[in-house]
């Protein structure tokens, strides 16, 4: 599956002037240290859970767990303005949330087209015009494309499909999506990547076999689980976009036209997909879990939460997709929601205890926050287990989201699909904490505000061959997010543009403007928004 990297080291971060700081051990983060203040702070617990109060297999009143492959998606194909071949119009799978335009994890998106070919006679075939933009580089044998779309066609009113391939046929043979989504067993075909550069494409498909006949064209794409637009790892204007759409024969005769540029035709129905659930694997444990170790499955007496299988055969409790006809885990832990709309909030943290294994390259823990109640989520870390940890302290600065009265969070456990990808983890003790100013003490901390601007820790760092780079707008702004190497020399521009207020983040993969891979090495991440600049230290290691 991906590499995913493990986070090497972070750094110890203190807040020596808050009454309370936090001292974090040398495997932890703090993504944004709280404002230091020169007065005394009272501290506020918003939120503060050991499991105890429920029974086993229960959660406490707001939490919630959700298994993220069985989350059902709407559908995503819609005419939309946004990259027409020509005319204002185009059939488009993607979705535009404001934050980030293309396509999502885990996407399964359907497009059928009616045909109806009875009075069809001679050479048939369907004409369209095609662009495509997916995750497609370096996948696992037997798979080429990691993520793409396919073209079907069925005459038995969908019970069986066979692919329908164009002139030339697909440009990729196999791609990895439709396998991890629903198991097939058959290679499948299709298109990935950027199909044709930056135009788009004509493709033609012969129906001559099917004069005489009715039936359906499906126009039919997946996504697998990681490196989408939704989390950065391609961010324009993806996945699949469908233009000029005819079917007619050499004669002449048209059966069908559509330019998109009218109402939509009946004969076209968009739909979401059927993905196949991994299943939900957070939950609630006491001392009777499993633990062939023998090491303790909590911090507090009695109870802890824990990802993971607890029948695993390799015999730690661990999710070891060997054991699930490799399915992936993708499972979500919500937090309650938490309240930092305090004026007079200086500096807020969230904190836990965890314990955790992993395979280190195929199975992942990571934290992730939302500001708009749970429609669009942002990754402040994410983070490759290696080997079985002990019990230890995990935290994070919340203080960039100062000024929020709904602040989403949420653990987020996922892996990879080899045979040897496996991940457990353990968490306790969740503290969500601010401190502020004690009363009759005026706030002098310059800038509280519903979102500051930003540019957040990347992570992994040190990385290879892929990192995460974060940050937040105050407001909408000119943003340029570029690339350094140590003599001050540009070597990548990753955005350049006008973007909204609010979280953005995009990937880094180590190479130049020119797609190069640049040496190891120290690189810094300069953020630039009107006369704002800031910096973050890169590490790239091979």
């Amino acid at each position: 599956m991906h590499k995913l990297i493990a986070l090497l080291a972070g750094a110890a971060v203190t807040s020596a002037a808050m009454a309370r700081d936090i001292q974090l051990r040398n495997d932890e983060v703090s993504l944004d240290s709280p404002a230091p203040v020169a007065h005394a702070s009272d501290t506020v617990w918003v939120l503060n859970e050991n499991f105890d109060s429920v029974e086993p297999g229960n959660w406490p009143d707001g939490w919630a767990s959700i298994d993220e492959t069985a989350i059902e998606d709407p559908s995503y194909w819609h005419v939309d303005t946004r990259n027409a071949y020509e005319g204002s119009y185009a059939w488009w799978c993607g979705l535009d949330a404001g934050v980030w335009a293309g396509y999502g994890n885990s996407w399964r998106q359907v497009l059928d087209l009616d045909f109806d070919l009875t009075n069809a006679s001679g050479i048939v075939g369907l004409n369209l015009m095609q662009y495509v933009d997916s995750e497609f580089d370096q996948p696992e044998p037997p798979h080429d494309a990691w993520d793409g779309g396919t073209v079907r066609i069925s005459t038995d009113g969908g019970t069986t499909w066979d692919f329908l391939a164009p002139e030339g046929g697909f440009p990729y043979n196999d791609i990895y999506a439709f396998w991890l989504q629903s198991g097939e067993t058959e290679t499948v075909p299709g298109f990935s990547g950027l199909f044709s550069g930056a135009n788009y494409e004509e493709l033609n498909y012969n129906l001559t076999d099917y004069t005489g006949m009715t039936g359906t064209i499906r126009f039919d794409f997946a996504s697998d689980q990681f490196l989408s637009s939704e989390d950065g790892g391609f961010p324009g204007d993806a996945a699949w976009f469908i233009d000029n759409v005819r079917i007619g024969s050499r004669t002449g005769d048209i059966y069908f036209e559509d330019d998109m540029e009218g109402a939509m035709k009946p004969e076209w129905r968009p739909s979401a997909g059927t993905v196949d659930p991994s299943g939900d694997w957070w939950m609630t444990v006491d001392s009777t879990h499993p633990q062939p170790d023998g090491a303790d499955v909590y911090t507090s007496s009695p109870n802890g939460a824990f990802v993971g299988d607890p029948e695993s055969s390799q015999g730690d409790g661990s999710y070891y997709v060997g054991d699930h006809s490799l399915r992936p885990l993708a499972n979500l832990l919500e937090f309650p929601p938490v309240d930092l709309s305090d004026p007079d909030l200086l500096g807020a943290n969230v904190r836990w205890n965890e314990r955790h294994t992993g395979d280190g390259a195929g199975g992942y823990l990571a934290f992730q926050v939302s500001t708009n109640g749970g429609n669009l989520w942002v990754e402040l870390e994410q983070r490759a287990p290696a080997g079985r940890s002990d019990w230890a302290s995990k935290a994070y600065s919340l203080s960039a989201y100062r000024g929020y009265s709904d602040l989403r969070l949420r653990l987020r456990a996922a892996s990879g699909t080899a045979p040897e990808h496996y991940v457990y983890w353990y968490v306790d003790d969740v503290e969500v904490f601010y401190t502020k100013l004690p009363t009759g003490v005026e706030n002098e901390t310059p800038g509280v505000g519903r979102m500051v601007t930003a540019l957040h820790e990347a992570s992994p760092n040190p990385f290879n061959p892929h990192t995460s780079i974060g940050y937040s707008l105050a407001e909408a702004a000119p943003v340029t997010l570029a690339i350094y190497d140590v003599s001050g020399r540009r070597v990548r521009t990753l955005v350049r543009a006008t973007q909204a207020a609010g979280e953005h983040s995009v990937v880094w993969d180590g190479t130049d403007e020119r797609g190069s891979t640049l040496a190891s090495g120290i690189y810094t991440a300069r953020l630039e928004t009107g006369a704002q600049v800031e910096t973050r230290r890169l590490v790239m290691l091979k």
